[in-house]
């Protein structure tokens, strides 16, 4: 595990900050996210208006997918967060992912 680990770092380091440097470029004013230093995923807020449950499917037709943060709360109250995975594509389909997903949220928005 300890030979494996700064392997997995680097291989999964540049996706992170590749998500990072989209959510940074193309999300509107109100979205907020995580900055992990660690794992998989980033976690990101959207503005209350938004049920990203609801969202998701909009999402889907554009070509791509989240988990709905409501799955990680026990009385699934909170409608606007979601768990965003760096790690299954490069660097250039993330960027594309965000700006679509970014599109969605600024059309839930109305702008």
């Amino acid at each position: 595990l300890e030979r494996h680990i700064p392997r997995i770092i680097k291989f999964y380091k540049p996706k992170r900050d590749a998500m990072l440097d989209a959510l940074e470029d193309y999300m509107p004013e109100g979205v907020k996210w995580t900055r992990p230093e660690g794992g998989m995923f980033v976690w990101a807020t959207v503005p209350e208006s938004i049920d990203t449950k609801k969202m998701l499917e909009k999402a889907i037709k554009k070509g791509v997918a989240y988990v709905p943060g409501e799955a990680f709360f026990a009385y699934r109250d909170v409608k606007n967060t979601m768990r965003l995975n760096f790690t299954y594509v490069d660097e250039e389909k993330i960027k594309i992912g965000i700006q679509k997903l970014a599109e969605t949220i600024k059309e839930e928005l109305g702008m």
